[in-house]
């Protein structure tokens, strides 16, 4: 007599591939699987069990451990170095290892783009030595950003930059451009140096 492979005590009436037998026609009928189920992974040991990541020692769920492995950033696949050294967290879209470390190298290069704090020459000083510091959409004095209008960022001719609001900047570069665009293109020609 074979029994239910769940351990429910009813007699198996369907043999599996494997030769195991279970009590019903499907596997989600017995009621031993029908209760695991609707308790969900509190019934289940394993989802409680933590195990350490091998690359960071991060403590993890067994069930879980295999992907963070995959996606760790101590993972020699993924392993991005700072140029001080350090590991990088966010491999995928980070340069630095920190802020600190940002601020340290932008400053000492001079990169364009963390230069304008300085009176640089990058695209925001340019901007705003040939244009009003206000948005030319809202008239914002406040806080006001820098658009490229041709979407080149390397085109830092004064006449492609243009002073405008990070709310509309926002809009200029998503599907509401329709929005501003005719402001933004009457600024761009009426501009002249």
């Amino acid at each position: 007599m074979n029994f239910c492979k769940y351990g429910c005590g009813n007699i198996g009436i369907k043999q599996l591939k494997s030769g195991e037998w279970i009590c019903s026609e499907s596997h989600n009928k017995c009621p031993i699987r029908r209760k695991e189920n609707s308790m969900g992974s509190r019934l289940r040991t394993d989802y409680k069990i933590k195990v350490a990541c091998q690359f960071c020692n991060k403590k993890i769920t067994k069930h879980q451990v295999k992907i963070h492995e995959r996606t760790c950033y101590l993972n020699p696949l993924n392993l991005k170095k700072c140029y001080c050294g350090s590991p990088i967290k966010d491999y995928k879209n980070a340069k630095t290892c920190s802020n600190a470390c940002a601020n340290k190298k932008f400053k000492r290069i001079g990169e364009q783009h963390w230069n304008y704090q300085n009176g640089g020459n990058d695209y925001r000083s340019i901007c705003f030595s040939y244009h009003e510091r206000k948005c030319c959409v809202c008239n914002e004095k406040l806080v006001v950003a820098v658009h490229h209008y041709d979407e080149d960022s390397s085109n830092n001719d004064p006449k492609n930059l243009i002073p405008i609001c990070p709310t509309h900047h926002g809009y200029a570069h998503s599907k509401y451009y329709y929005i501003v665009k005719e402001c933004i293109d009457d600024y761009y020609n009426a501009f002249s140096l």
